[in-house]
């Protein structure tokens, strides 16, 4: 056999072997989520708020989405996090404030007071949190 076939038959094994192993790899990703329809907390992403504390768009929309969630009984606490990493507003109250005025009450809404910690550990803890899920906002 020619060099040249052996070169040949060696790229179409590699291009073969490459195939199957990506059909392996894209039949055993998850294609939803996951099956569970309720959970002990959801967690809401922070996102730098405007600099006169009231909530930027995508502040708003992650939040609005963890309220639709709240409302529909997926979970019965929302934890907000983020600091003060853009600006001198503690992202997590800015969106725990926000969702207090979207009917959430406070106290199933959990943020840090203080500016350099994004959340309360305990609070994941006391709200025995093993799964969490999220939605990216519909853009």
């Amino acid at each position: 056999m020619s060099i040249v076939k052996r070169i040949l038959l060696a790229v179409l094994v590699i291009a073969v072997l490459a195939f199957a192993a990506a059909v392996g790899i894209y039949e055993t990703i998850p294609r939803s989520n996951t099956p569970q329809s309720r959970f002990d907390a959801i967690i809401v992403l922070g996102y730098p708020a405007n600099a006169d504390g009231s909530p930027s768009p995508i502040q708003r929309e992650r939040v609005l989405e963890g309220v639709r969630e709240y409302r529909a009984h997926v979970a019965p606490r929302l934890i907000m996090t983020g600091g003060a990493a853009h600006n001198s507003q503690v992202e997590a109250a800015v969106m725990a404030r926000f969702a207090e005025r979207q009917g959430v009450p406070e106290a199933q809404s959990s943020w840090s007071r203080r500016r350099k910690t994004p959340f309360k550990m305990p609070s994941i803890r006391s709200a025995s949190c093993r799964r969490t899920a999220g939605n990216p906002p519909k853009w």
